[in-house]
This record gives structure tokens, C-alpha cells and sequence, in this order.
């Protein structure tokens, strides 16, 4: 949160508010379920991302801040809708080459 919170993204942006939310729904589950890790994962596990284990969270996380890098380092929130889609795309044509 600290990183989100000194970043340049205002904070009324989709992704600032999202992230947040996120943050803290973890951090809250963290301090209900400590040292109950199966309890913990079903909690803070986001629906998508199949994690199984506190360190399948671990990695979601870690790569949820290399996105937040991304984000800020590129001025994500003042993208247009069709840059942003032109970004994407550029980014699935990529992976599709690997």
C-alpha cells in the first residue's frame, strides 16, 4: 500500500481504488486467519488466479507490484481507452510469438 500510496496515480483512478480494496481485504484476512493458512487462502485468493497456497498468494502479489511498477512508470491512468487497447494487443501478439 505504501508504494500505491506515494505513487503519482490519483487516488479517484480505477486501478488506485481497486488495488486498495484488494490490500486491504488481504490484510484484513491476514489478521483474522494467522496461522490458519487454508482459511487464509480461500479468503484472499482472488477468484481468477487459482492460488491453492500462501505462496501461490505470495506470487500473486509480487506480480501485482511489478504491474503497479508498470503502471506508474508508464502513466497508465492517463492512457486512453485505445492506447491501452493497442497495448494490450501489442502485449497478446508477444506471448502468441513465444
Amino acid at each position: 500500500m505504501t508504494a500505491l500510496r506515494n505513487s503519482d496515480i490519483p487516488p479517484d483512478a480505477p486501478y488506485h481504488i481497486n488495488l486498495t480494496y484488494v490490500a486491504r481485504h488481504r490484510i484484513a484476512a491476514t489478521e483474522k486467519f494467522n496461522g490458519k493458512p487454508k482459511s487464509l487462502v480461500d479468503h484472499v485468493a482472488l477468484p481468477f488466479t487459482n492460488s491453492k497456497t500462501v505462496e501461490d498468494i505470495l506470487r500473486e502479489v509480487d506480480i501485482e507490484m511489478a504491474r503497479l511498477e508498470e503502471y506508474i512508470s508508464q502513466r497508465l491512468w492517463e492512457a486512453t481507452t485505445a492506447e491501452l487497447n493497442e497495448r494490450i494487443a501489442a502485449k497478446i501478439s508477444a506471448a502468441e510469438a513465444d
